[in-house]
């Protein structure tokens, strides 16, 4: 998800906003003072998804064991 970086040029707070779309004008209003002219500093990209750990294949079922009976005592 795009992410991007503001910085109002009115009361100079730092702020941060996620977008699903490119960031349009109505989207660079101040979250503190509301003013329209907050400025992109940096824009970038975040995923939702934490990375993924290596797969290891799942361990194998116990063999089956043998019934009692003549030779097979235990």
């Amino acid at each position: 998800m795009p992410t991007f970086d503001l910085h109002c040029t009115t009361c100079g707070l730092d702020f941060e906003i996620f977008q699903q779309r490119i960031l349009r004008d109505e989207d660079r209003v101040c979250i503190d003072c509301g003013a329209p002219n907050a400025e992109v500093v940096i824009s970038g990209f975040q995923t939702t998804r934490p990375s993924r750990a290596p797969r290891t294949p799942p361990a194998a079922p116990p063999l089956p064991r043998a019934p009692y009976g003549p030779g097979n005592p235990h």
